[in-house]
């Protein structure tokens, strides 16, 4: 029986882990320059705004080896921009749905289980295993192609902290819990994660809010 390298909480699909479960951190495989800037083929363009969700295509996205791996598809999602404000506007993650299909199993890989398809989310800037973990096939302990989705989880509602973004940037790591083998296990075949972020104000009203903060400090005096 194989032994996941990953503990996740309370056996849901989503699970925040921290530092002294996952091990060590990150080690310094990820450079800026083994990132991938996420393209048009990941993006969906404007399909929401800030409070509500973004639809991150993930179609054809491999899924290679254990966490922190060389190998590893890893993008740098410039979530701010993608929802229409000016990239480096920090934001907040605070939920996630998805809606994908999933096929484990692949190419010498063919033991390779759909529950160790996994995919990280955390800041860009200092990614340190303390961001959300999800496992949409976690119940499918074999090979094969499986469909998951979930209308849509609020962190906080499960006990799972949001994910600050200081500069606006998510980083998605798509890995296997446990290894295989070299080259691909798995493939996110088709799909999306939605991605929810908190009310942000826009740049207008709070320009308005502190006009009027100080027109009311001039009537007090």
């Amino acid at each position: 029986m194989k032994n996941s390298s990953i503990i996740l909480a309370a056996g849901a699909v989503v699970a925040m882990a921290s530092t002294s479960a996952m091990g060590a951190r990150l080690d310094s495989t990820y450079t800026k320059s083994d990132i991938k800037e996420a393209g048009s083929s990941n993006v969906n363009p404007g399909t929401a705004r800030v409070g509500t969700v973004y639809n991150f295509d993930v179609t054809g996205i491999e899924s290679v080896d254990g966490l922190g791996s060389a190998g590893n598809t890893v993008i740098a999602f410039d979530l701010a921009a993608a929802l229409g404000f000016a990239s480096g506007t920090p934001l907040t993650m605070n939920g996630i749905a998805w809606d994908v299909t999933l096929t484990a199993g692949v190419g010498s890989n063919t033991g390779s289980w759909l529950s160790e398809m996994v995919v990280y989310f955390d800041d860009n800037i200092a990614p340190d295993q303390s961001g959300l973990f999800l496992t949409p096939g976690i119940n499918d302990s074999f090979p094969g192609q499986g469909t998951y989705s979930d209308p849509g989880i609020k962190l906080a509602d499960v006990g799972i902290p949001d994910i600050a973004l200081p500069d606006g940037v998510l980083r998605l790591e798509f890995f296997e819990s446990f290894d295989d083998g070299p080259g691909v296990e798995g493939i996110w075949k088709s799909g999306f994660l939605a991605i929810q972020v908190a009310e942000v104000p826009a740049p207008g009203a709070a320009a308005l809010l502190g006009l009027g903060g100080l027109a009311m400090s001039r009537r007090r005096r």
